[in-house]
């Protein structure tokens, strides 16, 4: 039986939408929604935006701005390419404050992203991986399938170590094994995605 997981140590929960991109002057409206009826105060918000062809070389070149002007701390990652290299699709990880059933409007532009005020620190060993998130620190096992080996809030561990355990329709029991491959889908400073596989 295969077991693979995902950690994600920082993750969205707005809904994010964004124009197709234009070709000529880089310029692309960004529209995040809160649809539950809360207010968001430094909401993770995550979303994919489109590009045409040969407008984007590299997500290292793109920066949000809210109505200001004013640089919102962001990260892009590159989901999609095209033939020449260029970014079809981008993947935008950024923290929204949002009133309840209310939007946030932000633009894309060409630059630098502004820098998180804290960004995540990874720190990895050849036995385990610790994100520290600032209000929150994970340490991931690499020698055995825990989920997560340790959570830590305010310097206090508040869970860990975890376990996957199956048990069949005919009660045959089954227990993760050691990993077989671990390794970053997304290793950033505002989001992190551990993928580790196994048996």
């Amino acid at each position: 039986m295969k077991i693979f997981a995902r950690a994600v140590m920082v993750g969205g929960v707005a809904v994010l939408a964004a124009s197709f991109a234009p070709a000529a002057d880089l310029s692309v409206k960004v529209v995040v929604s809160e649809p539950a009826g809360l207010e968001r105060k430094a909401e993770p918000a995550v979303g994919g935006i489109p590009f045409k062809k040969g407008v984007v070389k590299s997500v290292d070149d793109l920066a949000l701005v809210d109505k200001d002007g004013k640089g919102v701390p962001v990260q892009f990652s590159k989901l999609a390419g095209y033939d020449d290299g260029s970014v079809q699709w981008a993947l935008a990880d950024f923290l929204a404050d949002i009133p309840a059933k209310g939007t946030l409007e932000l633009t894309l532009k060409a630059g630098k992203p502004a820098p998180p005020t804290q960004a995540l620190a990874i720190k990895e060993t050849d036995g385990e991986i610790t994100v520290d998130a600032g209000a929150a620190k994970f340490t991931i096992n690499k020698a055995k399938f825990s989920l997560i080996e340790t959570a830590e809030v305010g310097g206090k561990k508040v869970a860990g170590p975890g376990s996957v355990d199956i048990v069949s329709a005919d009660g045959k029991a089954f227990a993760a094994g050691k990993p077989g491959k671990v390794s970053w889908e997304y290793k950033g400073p505002m989001r992190a995605t551990l993928r580790v596989d196994g048996d």
